[in-house]
């Protein structure tokens, strides 16, 4: 350490001396810090209020460790448990999405030693007092599209693309609530064709969506999505005409740039749509070898209108309902192919919801086929086809259909959330990490977004990322996702019980099970040396005597999970194969692969099992024709997995 960089200094509260590794509260109690945890804070103090990358941080202060980023990410859960600083309201150290750290407060040199009437009580900058709960705040932590957000000049501002749009929900005009569907399909639409424009950046639905019938400021939704052009309008439909009124606003200091005024027949919808994207694309002066179309998917007006309402249902997460409209849509009009291609994604989501794993796998099968038969162009179709092929499935087929989705439509969001989920499964995790920040970058709001990349940092070891996500995934949730067991797995797994219990009590609780002290039991007894894996055992055998023979067999599968969280992997995979034998690839085995490697850490790839594992989900094909996973090697008799 140079002697620069021993000079004591004052972070708000905290007197922090280098030489000695000690920081000293207001209270004038010392706290030790590690060396190498010192060097991280004296690294950040250097660049006060400045963003410094991973990247920057690791050659300076591990430059040869093959263990560097777990180091400095423990590093910097260290530092925030001795600052006592709050993740969800930070005042000393914010993550910053994709590209580091940044410290927060004034760094103030002293001379001599710590003094209680020169503690500092406040923090530079705007963010100083805010609630956790503020959404806001915690797009800051998360998403660096935000840093333009802060008022304080000192700071980095890292500006959006000029060439990046929001495309907000059209107000629907005239006061009939039952025109939603219309106002917001048509916003959708030409945000997808505007999607299809590979110069322009488009924040996706759920990111846009978030601020509808609110009255913000056009200019703070543009700070808060990180973009520079934002388009508003609005819907009025009378009796079988359209008129649709859309202008371009500058978010940077919210001048008008554009505005037009459209009216076509309802049944001349599609025209209208790609009217109003190819007047925007041209308001924004991209050059472009052609401006994507709409076409026309269908020419009958009441299956387009059960087409919109059911994709507002899936926009909402209610699978039934869509799937309802949706089959309506291609009773009235049987060659809409992109009706048959949604209603294959409801049955690709619809299995927890009331199909048996063979009936969800036909009935993908049988609607991605009807799709593609119509419309041999629709990727995403044929990815779903290859994945419900009843016949011959294939692990290999179905990444591959996905990736060459992924290729022609990259910024599908049901195209990354696959991917996301196949590259874990199958073991590329590091692919996996890549296509999840591609894909909350796009949709910084969209919760399943979020979920999936909250699932990749644990899988990638990153908890201080992790639980950044989290943060704003218990924002964006309005109750519990089920990713509850995976969220209190991931904490289970690093030793954070408190907040593992109460995550599991929460989801018990949402399904009905107020008496859930068993959950505290359990874990306290597991973690006594004295009893073990034998009072998991115990534990998980009583509460499985209290369930429906329906529900036990949904919560068996999630129970098994504890053995793993808890490092008994051998325990795992000898309940994993006792309970699912069956061999049918659309059973509860899949999700247990994706659960094995997100956490396979814990010691089941060492397990005798694993590879039978391995091999019953045709992922090892995959390996031998793509490339080893992140954590195995090719050998001379197969495979050596750590």
């Amino acid at each position: 350490m140079t002697p620069e960089a021993q000079k004591p200094f004052r972070l708000c509260d905290w007197y922090v001396e280098p030489l000695s590794g000690s920081i000293v509260g207001a209270d004038g109690k010392s706290k030790h810090l590690e060396p190498k945890v010192m060097d991280v804070i004296v690294h950040l103090s250097r660049q006060a209020g400045k963003v410094v990358t991973r990247e920057e941080l690791l050659e300076a202060i591990w430059p040869r460790s093959v263990n560097a980023d777990q180091q400095l990410t423990r590093a910097i859960s260290e530092l925030r448990r001795a600052f006592e600083d709050d993740l969800a309201d930070p005042r000393y150290i914010a993550t910053v999405h994709k590209r580091g750290y940044r410290l927060i407060p004034e760094v103030d040199p002293v001379h001599g030693g710590p003094s209680r009437d020169k503690a500092r009580t406040s923090v530079s900058g705007p963010w100083r007092g805010r609630t956790s709960a503020a959404l806001g705040l915690l797009l800051v932590i998360v998403y660096v599209g935000i840093q333009g957000f802060q008022e304080d000049s000192s700071l980095e501002e890292i500006r959006p693309s000029e060439n990046s749009i929001a495309v907000l929900p059209f107000i629907s005009m005239g006061g009939d609530p039952e025109y939603e569907y219309l106002s917001d399909g048509i916003s959708e639409e030409i945000l997808n064709l505007l999607a299809r424009v590979p110069e322009l950046k488009v924040i996706g639905r759920t990111s846009s969506f978030a601020f509808k019938d609110k009255s913000e400021d056009l200019r703070s939704i543009g700070r808060q999505l990180g973009v520079r052009h934002v388009l508003e309008g609005s819907v009025r439909r009378d009796d079988k005409r359209v008129r649709v009124t859309a202008q371009l606003i500058d978010a940077s200091d919210g001048t008008h740039i554009w505005s037009d005024t459209f009216d076509h027949t309802l049944d001349n919808i599609f025209a209208l749509e790609d009217e109003v994207a190819a007047a925007v694309v041209a308001a924004l002066r991209l050059q472009v070898a052609a401006v994507p179309s709409r076409g026309r998917p269908t020419t009958n007006v009441e299956a387009y209108t059960a087409f919109l309402k059911g994709r507002l249902a899936i926009n909402r997460l209610n699978w039934r309902v869509a799937a309802s409209y949706l089959k309506s849509a291609v009773v009235l009009d049987p060659q809409f192919a992109e009706a048959f291609e949604l209603l294959a994604l409801c049955y690709w989501h619809w299995e927890p919801a009331g199909f048996d794993g063979g009936e969800a796998q036909k009935a993908v099968y049988s609607a991605a086929a009807e799709a593609i038969a119509i419309d041999p162009d629709l990727v995403f179709a044929q990815a779903l086809h290859r994945a419900g092929n009843v016949g011959t499935p294939s692990t290999l087929r179905t990444l591959e259909a996905f990736e060459r989705a992924y290729s022609i439509q990259p910024k599908n969001p049901w195209v990354l959330e696959g991917l996301v989920y196949l590259y874990t499964y199958v073991g590329y995790l590091e692919k996996s990490l890549l296509i999840a920040e591609e894909a909350a970058d796009r949709d910084p709001l969209s919760l399943d977004a979020n979920l999936d990349l909250f699932g990749a940092y644990v899988a990638a070891d990153r908890m201080d990322d992790a639980v950044a996500v989290l943060e704003l995934v218990n924002q964006i949730a309005t109750g519990p996702t089920d990713w509850e067991w995976t969220i209190a797995g991931a904490y289970l797994a690093n030793g954070d019980d408190e907040a593992a219990i109460r995550y599991f009590e929460a989801l018990l609780h949402h399904y009905g099970y107020m008496d859930t002290a068993w959950v505290r039991e359990t874990v306290t007894a597991t973690r006594d040396p004295e009893y073990g894996r034998a009072a998991l055992d115990r534990r998980i055998q009583e509460f499985g005597t209290i369930l429906s023979e329906n529900d036990g067999f949904y919560w068996k599968g999630e129970l098994i999970n504890w053995y793993l969280y808890f490092g008994y992997a051998d325990r795992y995979m000898e309940l994993l194969f006792e309970a699912y034998p069956m061999e049918d690839s659309w059973n509860y085995i899949n999700e247990h692969t994706w659960v094995a490697h997100t956490f396979y850490r814990q010691g089941v790839l060492v397990q005798p099992d694993y590879m039978r594992l391995a091999n019953r989900v045709e992922i090892t094909e995959i390996w031998e024709r793509h490339g080893p996973p992140d954590f195995c090697t090719a050998n001379d008799v197969g495979w050596d997995c750590r």
